[in-house]
This record gives structure tokens, sequence and C-alpha cells, in this order.
């Protein structure tokens, strides 16, 4: 943001935070032009999406919840595990739940939340296995949790830009441009 705002002083940015899902609905009406989400996108929605980052889908909990030989986790080794996911409204709630249904199975929730640091503090609390991507753990040192990955193949967390198809202004590109310039990848 500080890269951009001094590159093109005269472009303002209108920066909603929503969940993934939310920001999919307002591209897709058209009130937001470009925004992130986490991949698979709403296939309903018509729009276009390009992964940016990606990274490991980790659960973050007690060691008695896990079994002391493992090094990852498979989807059907959460499956009796209680666990604590973030709310409905977030992309990475839509991915574990596909995750689950694909291997048919159902997941055991015991309590979900739209804030990343009660979902781990509850998981401190010893209520059950938090799941997070990668990202936030270091957010989270608490040292006495045993954190796990879950086996790439079958879960990534993908944050992807997300545009409806049509035009792109001029400064949307700049800042597509921008953010390949800064963080890589491509945007």
């Amino acid at each position: 943001l500080t890269t951009f705002a001094k590159r093109y002083p005269d472009i303002q940015l209108h920066i909603k935070e929503l969940p993934g899902p939310a920001i999919e609905q307002q591209v897709a009406l058209q009130e937001l032009e470009l925004g992130f989400s986490i991949l698979p996108v709403a296939s309903d929605l018509a729009l276009q999406s390009q992964a940016v980052v990606s990274h490991q889908v980790w659960a973050l909990g007690n060691a008695s919840f896990f079994s002391s030989k493992s090094k990852t986790l498979h989807i059907k080794d959460l499956e009796n595990i209680p666990q604590i996911w973030m709310g409905n409204e977030f992309g990475l709630t839509r991915l574990l739940r596909q995750a689950f249904a694909k291997e048919g199975l159902s997941p055991y929730i015991v309590a979900q939340s739209s804030q990343w640091d009660w979902v781990a503090s509850l998981a401190n609390s010893g209520l059950g296995v938090a799941i997070l991507p990668e990202p936030f753990l270091a957010r989270f040192p608490h040292t006495h949790l045993k954190a796990l990955p879950l086996a790439p193949e079958q879960l990534r967390w993908e944050v992807a830009s997300v545009w409806n198809g049509h035009y792109l202004s001029l400064a949307a590109r700049a800042w597509l441009q921008c953010c390949e310039e800064i963080l890589g990848g491509q945007w």
C-alpha cells in the first residue's frame, strides 16, 4: 500500500475488509472492481480468478488430540477430533467443508468464530483443534500446543485475486502490477 501510494499519489484506494465469499459477491455485483478470496471461488458467480499465494493449512491444539507419530494430518484423521473453525462466511470454512465432503466425512465442529485469534484461544483452552492457515500460526505463540500441517495434496489455503471478467481500470491494473513487483507471483 505504501509503495502504491507513493507511486500513484492521485489514486485513492478504497479497501473493504470482508470475508472472501462476501468479496466475491461484491465483485460479481460490480460493487468492487477486484478483490481477494480463497480458492475455489463460488462457481455460480462467473468470476475470473488468479492464485497469488498458497499456504499450508495447520491443525493447532493440545498434543493429546494427535497421534504422537503424526507428522502430517489427512482429512480422515480429523473426523473424530473436536475442531474449531472460522465462521461459515469465510473461504477457509468453505474449503474445509468441500474437503470433508470429498472424503465422504462429516467434521466434528465444536465452535466457530469470525476472529482468528479467538479460534486459536479456544484451541489454547483445550476445547479442540483450531484449523488455521500457516500465516496465522506465528501470531499465536502457544508453546504448549502442537501444530501439524494438513496434507498439502488434500488442502491448501490459496489466496486469489478475483474480478468479474470485465475491463479493469488503469488504476486496478496499476495496483496489480505493484502487487506483482513487491510480492512476486502472477497477479
